[in-house]
C-alpha cells in the first residue's frame, strides 16, 4: 500500500491510508474499494475490470444499506455474471 500512496498517477494519488497486512484476517479490515485499487495497482485487474467491479460494489452497497432500492432479477443476473467473469474466473486472482 505504501507504493500506491507514493504513486503520482491519477488513480492512486488520493490513496492516503496505510495498512499492515500480515494475515488473511488483516485483509478483512481493508475496505473493499481499497482492495480493488490494490488489485489494479498490482495489475491483477485492468481499468475495465476495475470499473465493472466498482459498479458491482456500488450496487452491493446500495442494497446493503437502508434504502428502498431492490434490484430486479435481470440486474442480479448481470451482477453475478460480472462477478464470475471479472473476479472468480480471473486467473490473476486465483
Amino acid at each position: 500500500f505504501e507504493k500506491m500512496r507514493l504513486d503520482h498517477g491519477l488513480m492512486f494519488r488520493q490513496f492516503t491510508r496505510q495498512y499492515s497486512i500480515a494475515t488473511s484476517a488483516d485483509l478483512q479490515e481493508v475496505p473493499d474499494a481499497h482492495l480493488l485499487l490494490l488489485c489494479r495497482f498490482l495489475a491483477l485487474l485492468d481499468d475495465a475490470q476495475l470499473k465493472v467491479l466498482r459498479g458491482a460494489l456500488d450496487l452491493r452497497n446500495g442494497c446493503g444499506h437502508p434504502s428502498d432500492y431492490s434490484p430486479d432479477t435481470l440486474k442480479l443476473q448481470a451482477y453475478y455474471a460480472d462477478i464470475v467473469q471479472v473476479a472468480l474466473s480471473n486467473p490473476n486472482l486465483a
